[in-house]
């Protein structure tokens, strides 16, 4: 965890951890990719994306449950506004516990854990081990240092647009909050998706969603689409 302060307020905090919200959210999300965009013809952005976890793992998630989907798309591009963390998501090493690597290797993954990651130094003695994802994860994403408010203005809306922007939303200023969603709503109109997270649907975010006229998946909480 690293987090930046200013004035007293938590304004950007690198929580994070592999599978966060668990093997079904992440199944069930790449599932619903693979058969809503068979051509594999969708645009797959991440903001937020701090160490690398969340797209590691939606990259593992895709190999694992949507190998067509794996195959044919095209990488993810996943950022963050903080080139710190930016540098440890390039280098790819994820710093975990023994409890981490339990869960993964015993109920998500089970025995094909090691066929995605391989054991590394930690770089934080805060953990126990760091975990660092082989070739064919880390060739499947691109990453990069942005603020979601400028770049979301780069993505073309006519394309269909997937974009990953979990469990940041409460660090936001509430004002921005709603332009926002606004932004997104305006990108994701051509049959396009955005995933937001636990967090987020605790802080009540999925309130200002459908006020800027997003509809939840009846199946996968964390799923809205532009209507």
């Amino acid at each position: 965890m690293r987090q930046t302060v200013k004035a007293g307020r938590v304004i950007n905090r690198n929580y994070t951890l592999l599978f966060r919200d668990g093997k079904q959210f992440w199944k069930n999300t790449v599932e619903m990719i693979d058969k809503k965009y068979p051509a594999s013809d969708v645009n797959l952005t991440c903001y937020g994306c701090s160490d690398g976890s969340e797209p590691f793992t939606f990259v593992i998630s895709m190999f694992e449950w949507a190998k067509k989907l794996f195959d044919k798309c095209k990488p993810i591009n996943a950022y963050d506004v903080d080139p710190k963390i930016i540098a440890q998501a390039k280098s790819g090493i994820c710093n975990v516990n023994d409890e981490d690597l339990y869960f993964i290797s015993n109920n998500v993954l089970k025995k094909h854990y090691s066929e995605h990651f391989s054991m590394t130094q930690r770089t934080d003695n805060s953990f126990d081990i760091a975990v660092i994802p082989k070739k064919h994860i880390t060739d499947k994403i691109k990453f990069g240092i942005a603020d979601i408010f400028q770049h979301i203005d780069t993505l073309k809306p006519m394309n269909k647009n997937g974009i990953f922007c979990r469990n940041f939303w409460n660090y936001l200023p509430k004002e921005k909050q709603g332009p926002l969603a606004e932004k997104l709503h305006d990108k994701t109109l051509r049959d396009g998706f955005i995933v937001i997270g636990d967090y987020d649907i605790r802080n009540n975010i999925p309130t200002i969603l459908e006020r800027h006229n997003f509809k939840q998946d009846e199946n996968n909480k964390m799923i809205f689409y532009a209507k």
